[in-house]
């Protein structure tokens, strides 16, 4: 008995060891990708990340990350926990009913003419997808294919209400709606037209047709969230142009921080590699990154014009905000 199970402990092991050889050599083959000079170090201007991110590699502070703290930086561990998960946990597919009517709210981008249809050549996404979305195949995108849409679209979900001014807390919730004193919110009690009735639904988890101390607490909390995403969205700074030709007074292809006439802020964001200096592949960098440009060219490790959450390596919850049609993969119709 005792042999057996000395058996399975170092079956168990080897496979332990298996797993981390794995693991650490999917992380060298992301070091290597990102190690563009392939000298073994990464210096700030190869790191697609933020400067956070970077300042994570960088253990002893000396301006580049080797390969071991690499390997050893929460950065990594981070991407790790993302492709343990995204293994544990597939997406469901989904299907054409479900973001044809998202994919039509868009469509005004790309009627350029403004005639109110799509042609082909107006078209900024895949010729499959124009396909799909061309319900009565007469070869442009209109209001006909918008009423499909419509038609097949599943029912509209539950949603969260918009809240002005203070948000709630669950002790204001039920001292303002719990009459009869029972420590929960029945549907009786949420009064028509308010915050509750309108959330009722959505946060009812075990449908028992009453709001518990925990269904409470999660109601705060998503509305906290919900809060904090419309306020990280509205902070965004608008895209700050930078007349490089005219600042840049000697012509040396560098706008240096004498010649600079903007904002401060924006050099520093601007000058990746910390030179005093921005030239126009790091003011393209940054437009890049202003408009969203450039999120497949920095986590599209298998260069297959899409990111998955493996590749993404960041909190789930940003990557479905960018997964804009909800199709497990953030790639160019997306944007």
């Amino acid at each position: 008995m005792r042999l057996c199970i000395a058996k399975v402990f170092t079956a168990l092991s080897l496979l332990s060891q298996l797993h981390a050889q794995d693991e650490n050599a999917e992380l060298t083959r992301q070091f290597q990708r990102f190690d563009q000079d392939a000298d073994g170090l990464l210096l700030r201007k190869e790191f697609p990340g933020s400067d956070r991110q970077f300042a994570l590699l960088d253990a002893d502070k000396n301006g580049k990350a080797t390969l071991a703290e690499y390997l050893q930086s929460e950065v990594a561990k981070a991407y790790l926990r993302a492709r343990r998960n995204d293994a544990k946990e597939p997406r469901p597919r989904v299907s054409l009913e479900m973001i044809a009517l998202a994919r039509f709210e868009w469509l005004a981008r790309c009627d350029r003419n403004h005639d109110g249809k799509v042609a082909p050549d107006e078209w900024t996404s895949t010729v499959a997808a124009f396909d799909q979305l061309d319900f009565d195949h007469n070869g442009v995108l209109d209001r006909r294919d918008r009423a499909e849409a419509s038609a097949i679209a599943p029912a509209a979900q539950p949603s969260l209400p918009e809240v002005k001014g203070e948000l709630p807390t669950r002790v204001l919730l039920l001292h303002r709606f719990d009459k009869d004193a029972d420590g929960q919110i029945s549907m009786k009690e949420a009064i028509a037209g308010t915050l509750l009735s309108e959330a009722f639904a959505l946060t009812d988890k075990n449908l028992d047709h009453k709001l518990s101390v925990e269904e409470l607490d999660w109601l705060v909390q998503a509305l906290m969230q919900k809060r904090s995403d419309a306020a990280r969205y509205l902070d965004r700074s608008p895209l700050y142009e930078v007349p490089f030709d005219t600042w840049d007074k000697d012509h040396d292809e560098q706008v240096r921080q004498n010649e600079w006439l903007g904002p401060l802020d924006m050099f520093i964001r601007i000058d990746l590699d910390r030179d005093s200096a921005t030239s126009r592949d790091e003011v393209a960098r940054y437009i890049k990154r202003a408009t969203g440009e450039d999120f497949i060219t920095r986590f599209d490790l298998n260069n297959d014009g899409k990111v998955t959450l493996i590749e993404f390596a960041g909190p789930p919850a940003a990557f479905r905000r960018a997964d804009r049609n909800s199709d497990g993969v953030v790639s160019k119709s997306d944007r």
